[in-house]
C-alpha cells in the first residue's frame, strides 16, 4: 500500500525539524486534546493543522447546540402547561 502524504492548504510545512529542534511551528498547527475512548482510556493530544479540526468542531458545535436547544423545550413545555391551568387563590 502506497504511503498517503498529506499536504499543506496554505503551501507550508507544519513543523520543521532541525538538528532535533523545532525551528518552525505554522500557527494554524495545534493540539487537541480528544475525549477518552475505550481504546485510550487517557485523554490523547493530537496535533494538527486547524484545517483539518474545523470541520469537526462545527459539526460537534452544531450537535451540542441541537442537544442544548431540545433540554430547553422540555421546561418550557411544563411551564406552558402550568401557565394554562387556570387561577384558584
Amino acid at each position: 500500500m502506497p504511503e498517503i502524504i498529506e499536504t499543506c492548504p496554505l503551501g507550508k510545512e507544519c513543523v520543521r525539524v532541525d538538528n532535533g529542534t523545532i525551528t518552525h511551528r505554522c500557527r494554524w498547527y495545534m493540539p487537541f486534546t480528544t475525549f477518552p475512548t475505550p481504546q485510550h482510556k487517557q485523554p490523547v493530544e493530537v496535533w494538527k493543522c486547524a484545517h483539518v479540526w474545523l470541520p469537526n468542531l462545527i459539526v460537534e458545535m452544531l450537535t451540542l447546540e441541537r442537544d442544548l436547544a431540545q433540554k430547553m423545550q422540555q421546561p418550557q413545555a411544563k411551564a406552558d402547561v402550568i401557565m394554562k391551568q387556570p387561577y384558584r387563590p
